[in-house]
């Protein structure tokens, strides 16, 4: 979680420079990877001698990093001087409990300088002893109670910072959160109208299965109606038979001994018939069941039919529902 994330940097700034005018000293921002602003009211010794030096430079904003990171601790402004008497303070920027960045101001002295300090850290530097002692005397010397009044602005204003990233922050997670609702809602609109089509892809197919059972079924029926036929046919001639045996029964009879053997032939004759007729009796009991079965089958997918038809008919209006829904989700 970077400050730069959540505020615009150019109005950090402005707020700094605001601060920086109003209480005369210098002020800017930093979080633990250095600088974040630039430095407002900086000064001719911060500019020569402070930012002129890598390393001094790194050196004060390793102190201003560890200033803000002391008031996280302490709940309050960190005071600590930084280089050659500098006296600075630092406010912490607090997002929802993370410390993000520091607000430091301050850069000024609480009394004269030491000449003779001065001079040994100019030339431990490497500066020009006068011109460095010279640029620090420009330095405001402000007493410490305007000092403490300005770190206690300072928190406010970081307060305030944190407060406004905070509001940010949740809108942010708000609308990323709605967003990604929406996707989940949009995805799971999008299945169920794949689904829903896949149902009706198998409904037609069950539809079109029962079409063809049910022509099926027709044509086993026409079938066992062509047995008919045949049945009557063969009743007709067991009926022929049964006759023609009686007659050859009576004959046997008028030749007397002569015809005996014909009449046991007429006798086995009618019996033949007579066994005929039974049989086709009993095939046309189980053909009127075949044919009564059928039927029912016939009804049976004609009902069944029709409630696929109907469930078709819902689940494109179903489907046509998802789409509309789904439309007004893009």
């Amino acid at each position: 979680m970077m400050l730069s994330e959540m505020m615009d940097v150019a109005m950090l700034e402005e707020l700094l420079d605001s601060f920086a005018s109003a209480v005369g000293m210098s002020a800017y921002a930093v979080d633990i990877d250095g600088p974040l602003t630039r430095m407002f009211r900086s000064g001719e010794f911060y500019n020569n001698f402070i930012y002129g030096s890598e390393e001094i430079k790194e050196r004060c904003v390793r102190g201003d990093v560890r200033g803000g990171e002391l008031a996280v601790r302490t709940g309050r402004p960190a005071l600590y001087t930084v280089y050659s008497g500098l006296l600075c303070f630092a406010a912490p920027v607090i997002v929802e409990g993370t410390h993000v960045a520091s607000l430091i101001g301050g850069y000024v002295l609480t009394e004269e300088p030491d000449t003779a300090a001065a001079e040994r850290a100019a030339q431990d530097a490497g500066f020009e002893p006068a011109a460095y002692l010279n640029a620090l005397k420009k330095v405001r010397t402000a007493d410490r109670t305007e000092v403490d009044n300005a770190a206690r602005l300072l928190y406010k204003l970081a307060e305030a910072v944190g407060n406004i990233c905070g509001g940010k922050l949740l809108a942010q997670n708000a609308v990323s959160e709605k967003a990604k609702t929406f996707a989940e809602l949009r995805t799971d609109y999008v299945g169920l109208k794949e689904q829903g089509a896949q149902m009706i892809e198998n409904a037609k197919e069950l539809s079109a299965e029962f079409d063809r059972i049910e022509k099926k079924a027709e044509v086993a029926d026409r079938t066992v109606a062509m047995t008919d036929s045949v049945l009557n046919y063969i009743q007709n001639v067991a009926t022929q038979m049964t006759l023609l045996g009686f007659n050859a029964s009576i004959e046997a009879k008028h030749a007397g001994d002569a015809g005996a053997g014909f009449n046991v032939i007429a006798q086995e004759v009618r019996q033949l018939a007579e066994q005929t007729s039974s049989r086709i009796r009993s095939v046309e009991d189980v053909l009127n069941r075949v044919k009564s079965s059928i039927k029912n089958i016939e009804q049976e997918l004609n009902a069944v039919g029709e409630k696929v038809n109907a469930n078709i008919e819902t689940v494109n209006e179903l489907n046509s529902s998802i789409s509309r829904s789904a439309d007004k989700l893009e």
